[in-house]
């Protein structure tokens, strides 16, 4: 199921959110690559993080509003699950107002959280008042587990955002869905459950960066855009490598980004702002 739907979504009018309940299957590198393309198509994103980590506000010059993910006060205290997301209203507000795109990273276990906020709320009302069209990206690796999740993920959206545009993003970091044996539990997840509730959506894939590349610069939380702009004495000097490697690395880094960008590009219509 590889179906390019050419959304012609003006991206200075959209609002972004990237799922999965699932942790570990790519979601804030998802989230990355969509604000430096925003970023590189002149479209400067607010963003928000729902999640115990800071990454998304350690890679990137500019403020992150953070929305803390905290289980047991939830559970303490129900009325919190509901009044911590407000930032995420108030910044699509301040988006519809400005012309600028909200990109809205959803950590682990908290999608159904958020899903449950927006059906309260009336996001998606919201949203059309203030002229944003939502666009949800639900990532998944080749694991039945994260499979699932992405189902769950697909099936809330409907219900708490009809009117958004579905992505799934196939993460290939740790192999292809069509790698997977078709007895596999995973494999029979995918095709007897996640492509029928997701048959009008768009499918982008996330490749695996050739060598893993990207990790020799991840932990200077250096964006992908500053890795390829790098000179190679730089990339020298914080990773050790030779300059012949360290232009490999950095060429790898490269063919990922514009690989992704251009899949982008296919979901807002070819990157027309």
């Amino acid at each position: 199921m590889k179906t390019e739907i050419h959304c012609a979504i003006d991206m200075t009018k959209v609002f972004i959110a990237i799922e999965n309940g699932k942790g570990g299957v790519g979601k804030s590198t998802l989230a990355q690559l969509l604000i430096e393309y925003l970023q590189f198509r002149m479209a400067m994103p607010f963003v928000i993080q729902v999640d115990v980590q800071a990454r998304l506000a350690e890679l990137n010059n500019f403020e992150v509003s953070t929305v803390a993910s905290s289980p047991e006060l939830v559970r303490a205290d129900p009325s919190q699950q509901l009044s911590r997301f407000a930032v995420i209203t108030d910044k699509a507000e301040l988006g519809g107002m400005s012309g600028r795109p909200v990109v809205v990273d959803i950590g682990a276990n908290e999608d159904q959280n958020f899903a449950y906020w927006a059906q309260q709320c009336e996001l998606d009302a919201d949203l059309n008042e203030f002229g944003l069209h939502p666009v949800v990206f639900v990532v998944f690796t080749a694991e039945q587990e994260a499979i699932e999740k992405a189902l769950e993920a697909v099936e809330s959206v409907g219900r708490a955002l009809p009117s958004a545009h579905v992505v799934l993003v196939e993460n290939q970091r740790f192999g292809a869905i069509g790698q997977l044996h078709p007895a596999s539990s995973a494999h029979r997840a995918y095709a007897e459950r996640l492509v029928p509730a997701a048959s009008t959506t768009s499918y982008i894939t996330m490749p695996k960066i050739p060598a893993n590349s990207y990790a020799r610069f991840e932990p200077h939380r250096l964006s992908f855009s500053r890795v390829v702009q790098m000179l190679p004495a730089e990339i020298t000097e914080i990773t050790g490598l030779p300059r012949a490697d360290a232009k490999i690395c950095r060429g790898d880094v490269a063919f990922f980004l514009a690989t992704m960008f251009e899949q982008f590009d296919q979901i807002f219509g070819g990157g027309n702002a």
